[in-house]
């Protein structure tokens, strides 16, 4: 098993947004420019694009089959991403625009998901496209990420976390 980062306390600030879009900082403009120039550097490697190496092979294989049993159940994409940097960027911007540069998700319905992990920053984000608001809402989305992921990802163990949040949306939408 990989060497996983020492245990890391995942900032919960970042869902001041809940898990959409929204921000209260001054220069949005600048943010968005960051993001985009950020997220273009990463491509998708899959259903899970794990940049960051937190995850065995194995890990990355049964999550990444999970999320493709949800697409042909229902349609619905989530990608897991996992990011060494956000190179200043903002997470939410960052995540929105990977989602919608990958195109996670079907463009008609807009119901794509990204689950971003960036250890480094110690943050998380899960970006909800809007055709799935009703289904996956602030709320829930807020208690995934600090019930499901960021106790095991205090403790240093971001495979449960990580599983454990996919797992947990994968529930809700299945």
């Amino acid at each position: 098993m990989k060497k996983l980062l020492p245990a890391l306390v995942m900032t919960l600030a970042v869902l001041a947004g809940g898990c959409r879009e929204g921000s209260s900082a001054p220069d949005l403009f600048d943010q968005s420019l960051e993001a985009q120039a950020a997220s273009k550097l990463l491509e998708p490697a899959g259903w899970v694009t794990d940049q960051a190496d937190l995850l065995d092979p194995q890990v990355e294989r049964d999550i990444a089959a999970r999320l493709q049993s949800l697409e042909n159940n229902t349609g619905h994409q989530i990608a897991v991403v996992t990011v060494t940097s956000l190179e200043a960027a903002d997470i939410a911007q960052f995540t929105d625009d990977l989602g919608n540069r990958w195109g996670v998700g079907q463009k008609e319905f807009d119901d794509g998901v990204v689950i971003l992990v960036a250890p480094n920053e110690r943050q998380v984000r899960i970006s909800v496209g809007d055709g799935l608001r009703s289904a996956l809402t602030d709320e829930f989305c807020q208690d995934v990420i600090e019930t499901r992921m960021t106790p095991h990802f205090s403790r240093g163990d971001f495979v449960q976390g990580i599983t454990s949040g996919a797992d947990a949306l994968i529930a809700r939408l299945d």
